[in-house]
């Protein structure tokens, strides 16, 4: 007798495809940048690192996901582009 289990996510693959992706691309992020900070600095680069992928990487497909972010070397220049468009934004609003 077969005791198998056959799970079925039917048209949700890749959206748990995904889910997996961002979580990986979310703890890569989090090991490079995080592991020398204290624990406030650690708290902020969390909060900066969760939106990165809110404001990018959640609007990718898996495929997208997988060519853009495919080295460390991309992520962390998209993640540099990000922190330098969010700090000009923050210029702005303070003139």
């Amino acid at each position: 007798m077969d005791k198998s289990i056959e799970i079925h996510v039917g048209d949700n693959s890749g959206m748990v495809s995904k889910t997996i992706l961002l979580d990986d691309l979310r703890q890569t992020l989090i090991h490079i940048l995080c592991k020398d900070l204290d624990e406030e600095e650690k708290l902020d680069m969390q909060s900066s690192i969760d939106d990165f992928m809110q404001n990018n990487a959640t609007h990718c497909s898996p495929n997208e996901l997988m060519a853009d972010f495919d080295s460390t070397e991309k992520i962390l220049d998209r993640f540099i582009s990000h922190l330098e468009t969010r700090k000009e934004m923050a210029g702005q609003t303070l003139h």
